[in-house]
């Protein structure tokens, strides 16, 4: 493995800076930051340096933590082994958390409902109950539809909203108003797909949410981790 990295780097520095990139990641320790950019620049001359905690993603953890008080994943594995319904969006997860996505397809075996959001046709999309792909960048439309209707249905956890929430009933009057067949033609969603894959979440004993990169580093991710929250 070493003999590969080593003839890799070579080649790299050889053809010159643009043939090498760094990526650093949010758990990067300032210091292990500093070593990947002295190691882009001294060693390989090149300036092709970035990060994965974005402005956005820290926006999406305010947002996440103003709704919830706390940014982190509320959901563990086992929980999601308990779930009827799993939401994923934004996330290729059979590539981003491959161990995590054993759980998720154990439980379509078991015959327990997946739902995909992403423009993609992903491995876990074309197993999961419903696929909505969405045009790229209109998740939020998605996520209106999702609200609008499982308020308009009445499938709203009352006994939660009552107890645990806040301004409950204002929210949904105005889901109740949301255009879910105009949102649906901004998002390029079938309204009844999507209307049928609303009904599933809101009707699950028990329901659960994984979203990725795709919601956290796209502009809109305050947002989307918002409407997430919220449903």
């Amino acid at each position: 493995a070493l003999a590969r990295i080593t003839s890799a780097a070579e080649a790299a520095r050889s053809r010159g800076g643009d043939a090498f990139a760094a990526l650093c990641g949010g758990q990067c320790t300032n210091e292990a930051a500093y070593v990947l950019h002295k190691l882009a620049h001294s060693v390989f001359s090149s300036t092709n340096i970035d990060s994965t905690d974005l402005a956005e993603r820290r926006v999406a953890d305010d947002a996440l933590a103003a709704i919830l008080g706390s940014a982190a994943a509320t959901n563990t594995r086992q929980d999601l082994a308990a779930a009827d319904v799993i939401l994923v969006v934004g996330s290729n997860l059979t590539e981003s958390n491959p161990v995590l996505s054993l759980t998720v397809i154990k439980a379509i075996r078991q015959g327990k409902k997946v739902i995909v959001v992403d423009p993609r046709s992903t491995e876990l999309a074309q197993r999961a109950a419903f696929h909505l792909a969405v045009k790229p960048g209109a998740d939020v439309s998605v996520l209106r539809v999702f609200l609008g209707h499982i308020a308009a249905s009445g499938l709203e956890d009352a006994a939660f909203l009552a107890g645990r929430t806040e301004g409950a009933t204002q929210v949904l009057e105005a889901l109740r108003a949301v255009d879910v067949e105009a949102e649906a033609l901004v998002a390029g969603v079938d309204p009844e797909h999507v209307r049928a894959a609303a009904e599933a979440y809101g009707r699950a004993g028990a329901a659960a949410i994984i979203y990725g990169s795709g919601v956290t580093g796209g502009s809109t991710a305050a947002q989307e981790v918002s409407l997430l929250a919220d449903l």
